[in-house]
């Protein structure tokens, strides 16, 4: 007799969802793909992805998945992002991999990207879960698709993109306070035969601090107006030029005019550029300065030819992200006022929960000839209103985190979200 009451109140247990002894309750015997999102891009809306396809299972390593979703996005001519959406097949769906892409506007809300974000990872994902018994699950529908639409549309713009933008921030305590001002402008045009990208910023900026009721105070102020042009030749040549005008109080420039043609070549095809890039340009011009003080080498005004070589190799793969950056300048009349920097971004996923991340600049500098010949006020320098001679600089960053415990991660819970925890 008690055993049988035991037994029923195990099932009673079992079927209110409980867990019983050895197993848990599933609602379907079969298990659905299981996904990686691998995220290089800056925004990559990881928390609704997992929400939005509950369907699916996440798991935290992407050797464990069976789709690696590798999510890249760059700014597109319109002030946008263009996102590329690499599907990668392993286990049962090993080499079936696909690439979808979409590109959002400059005025698109978050909520807006994301949608669309979802909606092609959702179609990718169609032709691995067709290939399992869970096909019965979705369904799919396309749209009729009216003849108005299926014309070509002219752009009213000629592809040309506006930007205009004002900032300001202030900051400060009792005895420090912090005034930053800045505008920019931008117009730009850019197809696939050639690229045009103007864009001018001032910005002025005021410090002041008491110190044993002394009080000591800085501004600055810069601008810059930017033109870059460039027309397709190949998919791995271009040419075009660059000009530059722009005036620096902490520099010790009053104005300056730089002026260069260039030539860029790509070892890859341009198609290619959100895998892997690895470009070569090359530009030769001359530099007008026009100086606020009398420089270190008796000079007011000056214009000398200068040249410079930068290489860009870029990958984004599975295991990661690397970006190197070199750049090497020289002016001509004296080989010995040189600069030569490189710029390293890497992130390797080693092994399973191991991540690598490094991010750092080294850069030698010989070509200071615009440094203020009168002599160094230590509190300009201290409120940055002053540049100091220097021959070298450098940063870097090294974080390593190791992530461990249950592979899987789906689940979502956004509570006390915001707090400094």
């Amino acid at each position: 007799m008690y055993a049988k009451l035991f037994f029923v109140i195990i099932l009673f247990i079992c079927t209110k969802n409980f867990s019983c002894i050895g197993q848990n309750v599933v609602t379907d015997s079969i298990a659905p793909p299981k996904l990686f999102i691998n995220c290089t891009s800056a925004k990559c809306y990881e928390d609704y992805l997992k929400t939005e396809l509950s369907f699916f299972d996440f798991v935290r390593d992407r050797f464990e998945a069976d789709v690696q979703l590798l999510l890249i996005d760059q700014e597109n001519g319109a002030g946008g992002r263009l996102y590329t959406i690499t599907f990668l097949g392993q286990n049962q769906f090993k080499n079936q991999n696909d690439t979808l892409q979409f590109a959002t506007k400059q005025a698109d809300t978050e909520d807006m990207i994301r949608t669309l974000l979802l909606e092609r990872i959702k179609q990718g994902l169609v032709q691995y879960v067709i290939q399992t018994a869970l096909k019965t699950k979705i369904s799919v529908d396309f749209p009729q698709r009216s003849a108005t639409a299926a014309m070509v549309q002219h752009d009213k713009w000629n592809y040309w993109v506006f930007n205009t933008s004002l900032d300001t921030w202030l900051n400060g305590e009792t005895n420090r306070q912090f005034i930053w001002l800045a505008g920019t402008f931008s117009a730009n045009r850019v197809t696939p035969k050639s690229k045009l990208m103007t864009n001018f910023s001032h910005g002025k900026n005021f410090s002041s601090y008491t110190i044993d009721d002394k009080n000591f105070e800085a501004t600055t102020s810069y601008t810059n107006i930017n033109v870059l042009y460039v027309k397709t030749i190949t998919e791995k040549w271009s040419v075009g030029g660059f000009y530059r005008g722009f005036h620096s109080v902490f520099r010790n420039i009053d104005w300056a005019n730089q002026l260069a043609p260039a030539i860029e070549y790509n070892v890859f095809p341009t198609s290619q550029n959100t895998r892997r890039q690895f470009r070569w340009i090359y530009q030769i011009g001359g530099l007008q300065q026009l100086y606020l003080e009398e420089t270190v080498f008796d000079k007011k005004q000056e214009i000398l030819p200068y040249h410079q070589l930068t290489s860009v190799l870029a990958f984004t793969q599975p295991w990661g992200t690397l970006q190197t950056t070199l750049n090497a300048s020289q002016f001509l009349h004296d080989a010995s006022k040189y600069r030569v920097g490189l710029n390293v971004n890497l992130s390797w996923r080693v092994i399973e929960g191991l991540q690598v991340s490094v991010d750092g600049n080294f850069t030698f500098i010989k070509d200071q000839i615009s440094l203020a010949k009168s002599a160094i006020d230590p509190n300009s320098v201290l409120l940055d209103a002053r540049q100091l001679p220097t021959n070298m600089s450098y940063y870097s960053g090294l974080n390593i985190s190791y992530t461990f415990g249950s592979i899987n991660n789906s689940v979502v819970n956004p509570r006390f979200n915001g707090t400094d925890f």
